[in-house]
Formats: C-alpha cells, structure tokens, sequence
C-alpha cells in the first residue's frame, strides 16, 4: 500500500487522535478542534479535499464537492478516520472496548455498525459508507486481506441487522441507566455537601453560642465573687470606714437582681418567656450570698445547656428529614402519608445498589472515590427517617 501523506492535516484545525496498522491497512483518526467554530470547520474542509489531492489512491465515502454539503458533513461529524483506502468522516470516535468484533464498522469509521451488508466474499461492511466507495470501485471490495476481489452485489444481512438493533438497543438503555445513576450519585453528593457546610456552619454557630454562655457564666460569677467580695470587705476590712462607703457595699449585691431583669425583659422582647423568668430567678438568688451564687451559677449552666441542644437538635430535624428524603429519592415529607418502614428501607438499598463502588467504577474515576462516603451518607439519612417516623 502507498505512503500516506498526512502533512494537509497539520494545523487545519484537525487534531490527531491516535494511528494504527491492522494488517496492511493503516488506520489514522483525527478529531476535529472546534465544532462549534465556523473558521475551524471551514479550514478542516479545505484541509480534507487537499488531503484527497496528495493521496490519490484515498476514497472518501462521503461527499467532497467544495461547498457548503462538506462544511455541513465536517461539522455534524466530528471524527476523520483515515482507514487503508477509504475517508470517513464519523460522529463518533470508534466503538467502545466491550463491543463484540463483529458489531464494528472495521474497513471505514471502526465506530457501531448501523446499517450491515455482505460484499461477494460475505464480507460484513457499513452500507451508508459502502454505497460511496462503489461509485469509485464498483469492482473492488476495501477488505484487501486476501488481495483485490469484487464487491459484487450487496445484500443486506438481516441476522445481522437484527443483532446489531439489539446491541445499539441495549447500549442505549445501558448509557440511560448510567446517566440516570449518575444522576442520582451527583444528587446525593450535592446533598451531602451541602449538608456538612450547613452543619459545620452550625457548629461555628453553636461554638459562638457556647463562647456566649461560658462569657455570661463568667461574667457573672466574677460579680458574684465581686459582690461576694464586697460583702466581706463591708464586714472585716471596711469596719472603721466611713458611713457611705458601708451603705455603698451594702447596695452592691441588689445589682445581680438589676442585671437579671435586664436579660429577662431582653428574653420577653424575643418571645422566650420561660428564659426570661429564668434569667430573673437567676439575679434573685444571686442577691443572697454563698449558697445564693451557687444557685445562680447552676441555673445559667441549666439555661446555657438547653438553649445549645434546643437549637442543634432543631437545625438538624429541620433540615435534614427534606434531604433524607431527596437523597433516598423518596417523596417530599408529607406528614399525612408518610413513607412506610419497608419503603425506606427499599429506598435505602435502591441508593446503596447506585453508589456501590462497582456501580461508581463505571461511570468513571470522578465518581470512583466516593463510594465509601456516599453510603455513609445514605445509611445516615435511612436511619434518621427511620427514628424520625418511629420506626426505630
């Protein structure tokens, strides 16, 4: 076979893609830069037809009159495969590594073949490419295994037509169900991802508001120890003081009382009466010394505990049990028809099956990583709907 010439294809605006020797032939494939660039495609056609005219032993099996029927052919097939003696222009980049030998197209694009005929020597060629090579070599097959023969009358080969269908049916349902199932992964993981900013957004908020309890705590056990203080220096050290240094000291504990109200008409103003009277107590007590700090003290740590676990167990219900729902890709919560126990634990399986990593290997290396967390994640969700409903 002659020396191809592939120096027309430098820079314009193909880009080679992989080359090969099958026997005799050699198979070169080319990808086209930019498909969706009109000076690129019109370069890509003007390097084809000079390709044509430095090789002249190549057959294109497709249009090559200058004009806009092989810009138009250039740009809706983006895959130039040079193979032995024929051009193809192909919308694919050749067949996937698991198709059976006899579904390939392996004398023009190497991609599925879709419509299957038999030359004289039975031969199984791609019919839409070989009705272009027979107005050129109508009395020459392009499998030169075995040297030159005829093409003879092509026949179409119904057996293989209908396994062929059936492939393509089935490699279609199979990339639906993978784009489905990388559907539901990619869903899952922006649920989770979006869960741990909102939770380690919480944490901060519920840091602050511990910082916020342990300061008040502070804060008032140094006026109690202040006051406390106070006290005892009215008794002992200030005994031969003057009169409105006494009455002054004496006057110092009432403020706890004065500060507790403050925070109680603050918690009225928020609509937390309870608080409130609390924060009120809290002062109270705090006026009799000793015993009276002590209280004061417990009190706060009480109040300062239960406003944490009140807000992180309501931010947590609240935004999990729509997320649980959405990742195990049940319906949103309805509190009239809730899921049943066997639905969720058929939702929880149904989404372990999807994120299992042999599931996630196949839809690439982006997904194959995250397999461990994912069922992580779902098993979480499943067990939060399943106490939430009262199932466990």
């Amino acid at each position: 076979m002659a020396v191809l010439n592939f120096d027309p294809l430098v820079g314009s605006g193909y880009m080679h893609h992989n080359t090969r020797t099958v026997g005799p032939r050699v198979v070169a494939r080319y990808i086209l830069e930019d498909s969706r660039s009109a000076e690129t495609i019109d370069r890509a056609a003007r390097a084809i037809i000079q390709l044509l005219a430095v090789n002249p032993h190549l057959h294109p099996v497709f249009p090559t009159e200058p004009g806009d029927t092989l810009v138009q052919t250039v740009r809706d097939n983006p895959y130039l495969v040079v193979n032995g003696r024929a051009v193809c222009l192909s919308l694919h980049p050749g067949a996937p590594a698991d198709v059976l030998p006899q579904f390939i197209d392996k004398f023009f694009s190497e991609a599925v073949l879709e419509n299957p005929v038999r030359c004289e020597a039975d031969h199984l060629l791609e019919g839409r490419f070989v009705e272009q090579w027979v107005v050129r070599f109508p009395n020459l097959c392009p499998v030169e295994a075995r040297g030159p023969h005829r093409i003879g009358p092509l026949r179409v080969d119904p057996e293989a037509q209908e396994d062929v269908n059936r492939f393509r049916t089935a490699q279609q349902q199979e990339e639906e169900k993978n784009s489905r199932l990388e559907a539901s992964v990619f869903q899952a993981q922006l649920l989770h991802a979006d869960t741990q900013r909102t939770l380690a957004q919480h944490r901060h908020e519920r840091g602050i508001e511990l910082s916020g309890a342990v300061a008040k705590i502070v804060t008032k056990t140094g006026i109690h120890v202040f006051l406390n203080g106070a006290k005892f220096g009215e008794k002992i050290l200030f005994k031969g003081a003057c009169e409105s240094c006494r009455q002054t000291f004496k006057r110092l504990p009432v403020l706890s009382l004065f500060i507790g109200l403050g925070l109680g008409i603050y918690q009225c103003f928020q609509g937390e009466y309870y608080r409130a009277a609390g924060e009120v107590a809290s002062g109270a007590i705090a006026c009799v010394p000793g015993w009276g700090t002590a209280g004061s003290i417990a009190l706060d740590l009480v109040m300062a505990s239960y406003d944490i676990y009140e807000t992180c167990e309501g931010v947590q219900v609240d935004m999990s049990i729509e997320k649980a729902h959405a990742t195990l890709q049940l319906p949103p919560p309805d509190p009239a028809h809730p899921p049943t126990a066997d639905q969720i634990h058929a939702a929880i399986r149904n989404m372990a099956r999807v994120t299992h990593p042999d599931t996630l290997r196949r839809l690439g290396e982006y997904y194959e990583g995250a397999g461990e967390e994912l069922q992580t994640w779902i098993n979480g969700c499943g067990d939060l709907l399943l106490r939430h409903y009262g199932y466990a």
